[in-house]
């Protein structure tokens, strides 16, 4: 199979062989000592040089420590402490777990770490897929896991793995496929089983050391008990939930492959009861939100923001009152239109606040479709097109009146996002900046620095104002803020909340547009809460710090938008070949001449020895200009 981190095919084959040596780089052109990976400071780092911790002396949580009814945040320091919610993932994994499945879009590069994080482990799949694998969903791949990396693995007819040792033969697997909208498998969830019971997390933490040791981020957590009962599994709306989904996203395209999933879904899953946590003292609240893109045709549900209004709505306190919508009307721009009766609440919307690690040029009706969905009310309706032929109806004083499209005034005094401003990227990780995704200036300036809309965008103030030591440059003894890459949205209401975690962006992609499916697989939960102390604690857990509800933006916040802007002023960026190396890195991606799996690619290029950075200079360099040559000679054709 084709290497997911293979160059586009619509590429040329000298472009494809002038960045092969960077894509396929090995650790072995690494520096053997300086500029290495590594947050100092960390006892779940490795130290400089080759050593490293033994993470297998790490003490992993038993189960019976994660209730469901709260979030936590991954540790980045040793300050940060278990009683403030900061868990390592080390110590998220199971004590004597049998069977593990995650999801993660990127992961797989470090497969040393990954054989230290899931030590002991007897089965493992790790469900993956970027836009580039050629498998869509329904029709995966399993690969037996090597010592190499995720591209190492060889699927051959036979099930057989390349001439290197296993992890762990015939019980460690990548499972890869990607939606066939041309979304991606954003999903990260992480599943571990025991003889004791099960425990779910559900994260916006791709299963990378890199942002799970060097990137902030928040995450849900819940351990459930078995049933010991003779009437079988009880498994819980929780588990009616996830079950099938996870079923429908590892489908394979081969029986045998298929057996061996099915066998480690069963393995996870047989008889837990879901519906209440692993002490038996609190019922699941805990209500799972996902988009899962469906071929057209298809009756089952793709979820997006009407899966995340109606469970918001089952959420909010008195939901059992709550009414439905006759205004909702079908929206007819071509896609499919299987609209639902979703149940609406008609109470006084909350204010929402939101953040996550890609933030588009976000528009009116998206923000507004986002609070309405927050607040489990009804969707935006379009204002439908007049065909010509009836065009004279339009000043007919019998026409319904349409609903107007959204506008800024109605979004302006609903929503709070939060970015980071350029004064605090210049104080966040270089290496977590690359992988970010921002508004484009244009828009940022023509409508969120606009007047009164600078009540909407805010500056992303870490939480806490943790400082870890600089990745790039650790000898340097300069410290940064990690990079906020956690996802939420928090509709404060009088007397509590509604609180979203999980994988989804603050994007079209990720949720959908009115009944335009969304392109990428997520996954997240629900929270509610009435208690003001659990509102309070979860606001405190939030990756960033809100702001109160009429303050604006001051006119000196300018929005980090561009990573070349940072890279130049930032302090681990002073070195000539590397800024000149940022750049070209930055020009490369922009020209869509790598794969969707940036950080690894960032890391190659900042952690490289020199020769390994001059030839990634001189590589792209070539590229750049046979790109152009290429592109000036098809516009004279």
């Amino acid at each position: 199979m084709e290497s997911s981190r293979s160059i586009s095919p619509a590429r040329s084959s000298t472009t494809r062989k002038a960045l092969s040596d960077f894509n396929d780089a090995t650790p072995s052109r690494r520096p053997k000592s300086g500029k290495r990976l590594c947050t100092a400071e960390s006892e779940h780092q490795p130290a400089q040089g080759d050593a490293a911790v033994d993470i297998k002396k790490v003490a992993r949580c038993p189960l019976g420590e994660f209730s469901g009814n709260t979030i936590y945040r991954n540790r980045i320091a040793p300050c940060e402490k278990r009683d403030d919610g900061h868990y390592c993932i080390e110590e998220l994994v199971v004590p004597d777990c049998a069977s593990a499945l995650c999801t993660t879009f990127d992961g797989g590069h470090n497969a040393a770490w990954i054989e230290r994080i899931f030590h002991g482990i007897e089965r493992l799949v790790i469900v993956t897929g970027s836009k580039d694998i050629p498998q869509d969903v329904g029709e995966a791949v399993l690969r037996k896991m090597t010592k190499g990396t995720k591209e190492d693995s060889k699927t051959a007819e036979n099930g057989a793995t390349d001439n290197r040792t296993t992890i762990n033969p015939n019980r460690w697997f990548w499972l890869e496929a990607k939606p066939h909208t041309k979304g991606c498998m954003h999903s990260k969830v992480y599943i571990f089983r025991s003889k004791e019971g099960l425990r779910v997390i559900v994260s916006g933490n791709n299963l990378t050391r890199t942002q799970w040791q060097g990137q902030r981020d928040v995450f849900w957590a819940q351990d459930f008990p078995l049933d010991t009962s003779d009437r079988g599994p009880e498994r819980g709306s929780f588990g009616y939930d996830l079950i099938p989904l996870l079923r429908d996203m590892t489908k394979c395209a081969k029986a045998k492959h298929q057996a061996v999933v099915d066998s480690m879904i069963k393995a996870l899953f047989e008889r837990v009861n879901f519906d209440v946590n692993f002490c038996r003292k609190e019922a699941t609240t805990a209500r799972l939100v996902y988009s899962f893109p469906r071929p057209k045709g298809s009756i089952k549900d793709r979820g997006g923001w009407k899966r995340l209004a109606e469970v918001v709505g089952a959420v909010i306190p008195a939901a059992q009152s709550s009414v439905v919508d006759h205004n909702d009307q079908d929206d007819s721009d071509g896609s499919d239109s299987d609209e639902d009766d979703i149940p609406r609440r008609d109470d006084k919307a909350g204010l929402l606040f939101a953040t996550s690690g890609s933030l588009g040029n976000l528009e009116a009706d998206f923000l507004l479709q986002m609070c309405k969905a927050m607040n489990g009310q009804a969707p935006i309706a379009k204002r439908p097109a007049i065909p010509k032929k009836l065009a004279w109806a339009e000043t007919t004083p019998k026409q319904p009146v349409c609903p107007k499209e959204p506008s800024w005034d109605d979004v302006r005094e609903r929503v709070r996002c939060f970015w980071p401003g350029k004064a605090t990227a210049i104080e966040m990780d270089l290496m977590g900046l690359g992988m970010l995704r921002a508004m484009q200036e244009k828009h940022l300036k023509e409508v969120f620095l606009v007047g009164s809309q600078r009540k909407i965008l805010h500056d992303a103030i870490p939480n806490p104002p943790t400082k870890i030591r600089s990745r790039l440059f650790p000898e340097s003894g300069r410290d940064f803020y990690p990079v906020t890459h956690g996802k939420f949205m928090w509709n404060d209401r009088a007397g509590g909340g509604v609180l979203y975690v999980g994988s989804h962006n603050l994007s079209k992609a990720a949720w959908g547009l009115r009944n335009a499916q969304p392109k990428n697989l997520e996954i997240g939960v629900v929270l509610g809460t009435s208690s003001a102390a659990k509102k309070s604690e979860w606001i405190s857990r939030l990756p960033c710090r809100l702001v109160a509800p009429n303050v604006e933006s001051p006119e000196t916040f300018s929005p980090y938008t561009r990573f070349k802007d940072i890279a130049d002023k930032h302090p681990d960026a002073q070195d000539r070949l590397v800024k000149q190396a940022i750049c070209l890195y930055q020009e490369a991606r922009d020209r869509d001449l790598f794969p969707g799996d940036r950080d690894f690619c960032l890391e190659d290029i900042l952690l490289g020895s020199q020769e390994f950075i001059r030839q990634f200079v001189t590589e792209v360099k070539e590229a750049i200009a046979e790109e152009a040559a290429e592109t000036e000679e098809a516009t004279r054709m």
